[in-house]
């Protein structure tokens, strides 16, 4: 280039090719601007040539027009110089940097470019905590502008890109950053648009090398591009609906070096490998092998079988161990809380290492016995889906872990000796980002919890803390942590009635469900799950069913599938507990498990978290094996009166899995009048059963036994009632009798009998309370001799 334009000018990429790629048509009103108005003089093509060549005859095809195009492309660069491959080994080479653009621009179509090492090039953008998928690509195939498949994505002002190129070396030297064949390039190319009326499709925007310095998390996505134009969620949702086909995939290009067997694409992807599947997007079902496992068998060409490279833990086994957690340093004691990473897949569990909760571990008022006595070892444990230690931290910190929620580079925590919630960076730090409660202070009002158990934070930053064994509520705090407001009402455990909606019983843990909004907490004590509007704390919906579930429900999680949503929930009943899937929008239970991959039945489950591809369950427990592992079968429909065959070979039949939900559409606010509401009014006036399959048996049985629990006792309260009105006047007459026995027969009343003196007579055996003879004739002696005879 230096040999063509004159010395100081600037160069722009307007375009790029090889490997026999195909044409990039551009979309429509879509054009570069070039002549003397865009600063663009000259057009330049540069070839390069892997091995020398005669004859040829490269060259490029371009259109152009006077008429001026409502949008500008240009082209956006995010390379690396910073490359060290070492022999026979994997590498990772990354560039970061924060966008900044006057105007937004819409990306439509991506390029990615190694040399022969190259076995994947991934971009991504991040914002707002959550971070997507831009493009990926295979570097060997041939490499051309494609289309993204599922349609733009927007760049805006201070976005953060990231871009990462993924090789496998099989060389016998270290090869570094070079523009010949046997050195090695790291570029992702985004070609855009921009209106024409704004300055930004001519603005020179590249990015190089690591900028932010490690200042955010990569992904631990090392999934094989499964096409071209692959944007991750956008492009699967897009292939599933109809609006986009998938794309052929080409051939590999090979050069100078034989390329793995990895990268030999046959057309078909792997869903059942979870090692090598992670998030590319937070809040949603962020891993593209979750939406092929979902419509699998739904695309013409099946999306399965491909084999997968794991650039960061090599070549790996479907077969799955019968251990989980391995190798881990240190033994895990009683589980708190575990969450799973929306953008890496990894699993956080919070331990608590040697400490046990027993009846002394609280003094009265429920203050924490041991203040001077912290967990001595790392309480955070995270591990990957295949159980491999990442990192671990909090020793020293906490005294009785509860909760643990991931929420993009942050990390929730719950600790109920020191009654706080506790916010940190996601891989630790010796102090907390932001506290809320008082250590070792348990209350009830805005600044005080007494043993919260969870924590959920909405994508607007606001916290919810389930609070938890003591208060029976829900608090809320924006995102600075200042108090909002609280709601939940205590259940009235003696009461015969099933506890009206709004009132709670331990609310061991608590979750934001994106698909409408709601905060939905597990109800341990009873057995329910309720679901509330977030910004008022009205009652939404409710789930319950014992016969199935079981009695108690200690903790939840939700799945975005794409379509009703997926509400899991897991139950502690000592050797009998389970896992179960709901539609969270119909309340159908569509499974239920209840081993482990090892054949492992659960035993006492504590905390629940579902992997990013809705293949898994992680169950922490507090007795027994610490965590275990559940393979998910997944149904995406299941209808009443289908078999459903859970895990364990059982077979339940749907009308015995329905799920009780009953919709608030009018959303009652939780307050004084609907805890004064009945069971009645919360199915009828309350709101209407909505989409609801109310299972015939279950239901009647319990209809039966609370009728015949409310209405005996009436009936023996007024039975007795009546008993102690006629004994009282039994006990009257006798008196009379005893004091007026002359008055037995009432001279003034015509000589009718005095029944009552009579039979107290009767039943005296006391011969100086013997009747008296009648002052009439004999005939009423005759009368009465008759009487006493019988």
């Amino acid at each position: 280039m230096g040999l063509i334009c004159p010395h100081g000018s600037k160069t722009k990429i307007m375009y790029a090719w090889a490997r026999d790629a195909q044409q990039l048509q551009l979309p429509h009103d879509v054009g570069f601007k070039i002549g003397k108005d865009a600063g663009i003089s000259s057009l330049v093509l540069q070839v390069h040539y892997a091995h020398p060549i005669q004859g040829d005859c490269s060259g490029l095809s371009l259109r152009t027009t006077h008429q001026p195009q409502k949008y500008s492309a240009g082209i956006y660069l995010l390379g690396s110089s910073q490359i060290m491959i070492p022999p026979h080994k994997t590498s990772t080479s990354v560039v970061t940097c924060r966008h900044h653009s006057r105007q937004p621009l819409q990306v439509f179509a991506f390029r990615t470019h190694t040399h022969n090492l190259g076995v994947r090039v991934v971009g991504y953008r991040r914002r707002d905590g959550k971070t997507k998928v831009i493009g990926s690509g295979n570097p060997l195939w041939p490499q051309a502008f494609y289309p993204r498949v599922g349609g733009n994505i927007d760049l805006v002002d201070n976005d953060v890109l990231m871009a990462r190129c993924d090789y496998k070396s099989d060389n016998d030297k270290t090869v570094t950053a070079g523009m010949t064949g046997d050195d090695e390039m790291c570029n992702f190319y985004m070609m855009y648009y921009t209106m024409t009326s704004s300055t930004s499709g001519h603005e020179d925007l590249n990015c190089w090398n690591d900028q932010l310095g490690g200042g955010v998390t990569f992904p631990q996505d090392q999934t094989t591009p499964p096409f071209p134009g692959y944007g991750g969620l956008d492009s699967i949702m897009s292939i599933v609906s109809g609006e986009s086909e998938r794309p052929s995939v080409p051939p590999v290009h090979h050069h100078s070096h034989q390329v793995v067997e990895e990268d030999v694409d046959d057309g078909h992807y792997d869903v059942t490998n979870p090692e090598h599947m992670a998030a590319d997007q937070q809040g949603e079902m962020s891993n593209s092998s979750d939406i092929f496992n979902l419509i699998q068998g739904m695309l013409d060409t099946a999306l399965a079988g491909h084999s997968m490279v794991n650039i960061s833990v090599g070549k790996s086994s479907d077969a799955q161990p019968t251990q989980w957690p391995v190798d881990l340093p240190m033994k895990l004691g009683q589980i708190g809380g575990v969450d799973v990473d929306d953008q890496t897949g990894l699993v956080h569990i919070f331990q608590r290492g040697s400490r046990i909760w027993v009846a002394s571990s609280f003094v009265n008022g429920n203050i924490f016995a041991h203040q001077d006595e912290p967990i001595h070892s790392d309480t955070i444990v995270v591990v990957d889906g295949s159980g491999k230690l990442v990192y671990s931290w909090g020793k020293h910190q906490f005294y009785m872990p509860h909760g643990i929620t991931v929420v993009g580079d942050d990390v929730w925590v719950t600790d109920v000796a020191l009654h706080q919630a506790l916010k940190f960076p996601i891989r630790g730090a010796t102090s907390p980002l932001m506290a809320l409660g008082e250590r070792f202070q348990p209350g009830n009002d805005n600044t005080h919890f007494c043993k919260p158990t969870s924590v959920a934070v909405d994508p607007q930053g606001n916290i919810y803390v389930a609070d938890g064994y003591c208060n029976t509520r829900i608090v809320h705090f924006d995102p600075h942590g200042d108090f909002v407001k609280a709601w939940g009402k205590p259940t009235d455990v003696y009461s015969l009635l099933a506890p009206p909606g709004g009132c709670l019983n331990v609310v061991h843990d608590i979750k934001y469900i994106p698909l409408d909004g709601s905060i939905c907490v597990a109800d341990r004590e009873n057995g329910r799950v309720q679901c509330f509007d977030r910004e008022k704390g009205n009652l939404r919906k409710m789930y319950e069913n014992k016969e199935v579930i079981g009695k108690n429900i200690y903790a939840i999680d939700f799945s975005n599938d794409g379509k009703d949503g997926r509400l899991y929930m897991v139950n502690h009943n000592w050797g009998a507990s389970h896992v179960v899937e709901v539609n969270y929008k119909s309340g159908e239970i569509m499974n239920k498990w209840s081993r482990g991959v090892g054949g492992e039945q659960l035993k006492s489950p504590h905390a629940l978290a579902i992997s990013t591809n809705r293949q898994y369950a992680f169950v922490g427990q507090i007795e027994g094996k610490s965590m275990m592992k559940l393979q998910l079968l997944n149904h995406d429909t299941t209808t009443l009166g289908q078999s459903l065959v859970s895990a364990d070979g059982s077979s339940v039949k749907g009308d015995e899995m329905s799920l009780l939900v009953v919709d608030h559409p009018n959303n009652n606010m939780v307050d004084d009048s609907l805890v004064k509401t009945s069971e009645a009014d919360k199915l009828i006036g309350g709101g209407e059963v909505n989409k609801t399959k109310v299972p015939t048996s279950g239901t009647s049985k319990n209809v039966l036994i609370l009728l015949l629990l409310t209405i005996l006792p009436l009936i023996a309260v007024v039975l007795s009632i009546f008993y102690f009105i006629s004994r009282n006047r039994q006990m009257k007459d006798y008196k009379r009798l005893m004091f007026e026995d002359e008055d037995w027969v009432n001279d003034d009343d015509g000589g009718k009998l005095n029944i009552g003196k009579m039979l107290s007579r009767k039943n005296s055996g006391d011969s100086k309370h013997k009747l008296l003879k009648p002052k009439n004739n004999g005939e009423d002696e005759g009368l009465m001799n008759g009487v006493d005879e019988e």
